[in-house]
């Protein structure tokens, strides 16, 4: 259900009553690593699951009763909860309210958030995390938020087609780019700065574009 690098994470449901059981496991070593018991079931998407190498631990953003976290499953086989967000993640809040998140696959610092147009980062330390910071705003609502995989960056898009770059050490966005006849889509941040665009225009007609963001 999320991997980064050589390591995944998988889910064992035993009937349809909790626990459930998510566990760490490495492909390298052929074995488990971690596992952690949960009461109900989490979502655990693969943009905010990030693996940092430096601490050994795989950072899992998790969601459960419209709240969200941030949860460590260490190699060592020590589980944490660093701590809670205070947005509302719950799936039926009005579009203009919605949240987005997004963390650097093979860094799990940094967890990116939009709430409607308020666009924040949220620092992921040892043993806690920050209050969110606020960088900006994003008019439109973003429906697509992608982070670049080694967490120096990540990208907001609108309904509206308009993309915003963001540095999360930086209190504003870097760049912009317009995508014309713009319906609906989503971005994507890949290793060496490429930003891959899917756009649907009114006419259900699909494009995919390749941006280089190390030059722009």
């Amino acid at each position: 259900i999320g991997s980064a690098s050589d390591v995944f994470v998988s889910r064992n449901v035993s009937g349809r009553s909790p626990p459930i059981e998510y566990v760490l496991w490495s492909l390298p070593r052929k074995r488990r690593l971690a596992k952690a018991l949960y009461d109900q079931p989490l979502r655990i998407s693969r943009p905010c699951c990030g693996l940092n190498s430096d601490d050994q631990r795989l950072v899992l953003f998790v969601k459960w009763d419209g709240k969200g976290s941030i949860d460590t499953l260490s190699f060592d086989g020590s589980h944490e909860r660093l701590g809670t967000l205070n947005f509302d993640f719950r799936n039926d809040v009005p579009e203009d309210r919605r949240v987005l998140t997004a963390m650097g696959k093979w860094d799990g610092r940094r967890l990116g958030v939009t709430a409607g147009e308020e666009v924040s980062v949220v620092d992921i330390g040892r043993n806690s995390i920050s209050e969110p910071r606020r960088l900006g705003r994003h008019e439109g609502t973003p429906e697509s938020i992608a982070f670049d995989p080694t967490g120096r960056f990540f990208a907001t898009a609108n309904q509206k087609g308009l993309i915003k770059i963001w540095d999360p050490t930086r209190p504003s966005e870097t760049g912009t780019i317009q995508i014309p006849g713009w319906k609906r889509g989503f971005v994507t941040v890949h290793e060496g700065s490429l930003l891959e665009v899917v756009a649907i225009d009114s006419a259900e007609t699909g494009e995919a574009s390749i941006y280089s963001l190390a030059s722009s």
